[in-house]
């Protein structure tokens, strides 16, 4: 077996050490005359800074730690993303933001920059907010990524309505994040998440073939 050093410290000069530690067994092997395949580092950190999503391989041993992991993670990138809807000034997008944000003290309406126009509201939200957790999709699980694309698109379609003075019902929330050929007005991520999932896969398999 080659020598694995895994990085799970998110502080500075965590990969230099991890590194240096890698090399000290090496060292190690070479002294001992073992033969065996080059070393490799493992980071479970910082991976969604580069690549927009968090990773983690799911073991069959220790699926439910893993998936808890990969949870929290992905909570992480959503709490940002509801908060950018203060910019909007939308009183009830702002209730519905406090009630979905673990820390409500953190969605700030206070001494920011608004949007007055409603169109503009409707381009941001569409363009902008909206996408911000697409990626997510892409690359994990449904199960994973559901309740936290769900309470992007709740924002989205509280956008909408109070644009249209908290004119929509039960039928135009669902209808909302539908696609835009099916009357659609919030371009809704939960809906397609198994299918983006399967089509990133795909290209992920066909890549390592």
């Amino acid at each position: 077996m080659p020598n694995i050093v895994p990085i799970v410290d998110e502080t500075e000069g965590a990969f230099k050490r991890a590194h240096a530690e890698l090399l000290s067994l090496e060292g190690q092997s070479d002294l001992l005359d073992v033969a065996r395949p080059p070393g490799c580092l493992v980071s479970f950190v910082g991976v969604q800074k580069l690549l927009g999503s968090p990773f983690r391989i799911i073991d069959s041993a220790t699926a439910d730690i893993d998936t808890r992991w990969l949870q929290e993670r992905v909570e992480e990138v959503t709490q940002p993303a509801l908060r950018t809807f203060a910019y909007l000034g939308l009183d009830s997008v702002d209730a519905l933001g406090r009630s979905l944000v673990t820390n409500p003290d953190l969605y700030i309406t206070d001494n920011i920059a608004k949007v007055e126009s409603s169109q503009v509201q409707s381009l941001l939200t569409s363009y902008c907010f909206a996408t911000k957790l697409n990626h997510l999709a892409r690359a994990l699980p449904p199960p994973i990524v559901a309740p936290s694309l769900k309470k992007l698109e709740s924002m989205q379609v509280e956008v909408y309505s109070s644009i249209l003075n908290n004119g929509f019902d039960d039928t135009h929330r669902a209808r909302a994040i539908l696609p835009r050929r099916f009357a659609g007005v919030a371009p809704g991520v939960s809906p397609i998440a198994p299918a983006a999932f399967l089509a990133a896969a795909i290209h992920f398999e066909k890549l390592c073939v």
